[in-house]
C-alpha cells in the first residue's frame, strides 16, 4: 500500500501569489512556517520549519485574496515533487504539499459565520502525458 498524505498547520511567511499553467489553470502558491518545539539546553525552544505550498484551479483563484502573511491555514493534501529544466539543462525539483483540503480563518466581514470556515479545493491537474490507456482495468 502506498499513502502520501500531510496535514499541516502554520502561518503564512507571505502572500500568495496567484500564476496560470499555459492551458490557464489557477494555481495559488505559497508558504507556510510551522513551529516546532524542541529542547535545548534545558529549555523548550520553538524551531519553524518551512514548507511549499499550492492549490489549484477556480478555488486557488478565489482563496489567493485571503492567503496573507501571518495568516493561520490548515492544509491537508498531498506531497508532489515537480522537475524541469534550468537554463543550463539541468534537472531541477522541489517538493511541495498540493493541497486538497483548506481552512483558514475568513475576514468576519467577508463570511456568513464569521468565525473558521474551510473549503475543499480541487487537486493537482494530472500530467499533460498522463495517458489512461495503459491502465488494466
Amino acid at each position: 500500500m502506498n499513502v502520501n498524505r500531510v496535514i499541516i498547520e502554520g502561518r503564512l511567511v507571505k502572500d500568495a501569489v496567484l500564476k496560470y499553467t499555459g492551458s490557464g489553470t489557477a494555481i495559488c502558491e505559497f508558504s507556510i512556517a510551522h513551529n516546532r518545539s524542541t529542547k535545548k539546553d534545558g529549555q523548550w525552544v520553538d524551531v519553524p520549519h518551512y514548507f511549499n505550498a499550492a492549490i489549484y484551479g477556480k478555488l486557488a483563484e478565489s482563496f489567493s485574496k485571503y492567503l496573507v502573511k501571518g495568516k493561520k491555514v490548515t492544509v491537508d493534501g498531498i506531497l508532489i515533487q515537480n522537475k524541469w529544466k534550468d537554463g543550463n539543462g539541468n534537472t531541477r525539483s522541489d517538493v511541495r504539499i498540493a493541497g486538497e483540503n483548506v481552512s483558514f480563518d475568513f475576514p468576519k466581514n467577508e463570511s456568513a459565520g464569521g468565525g473558521n470556515s474551510g473549503a475543499s479545493v480541487v487537486a493537482p491537474p494530472e500530467p499533460d502525458h498522463f495517458d489512461d490507456d495503459g491502465i488494466p482495468f
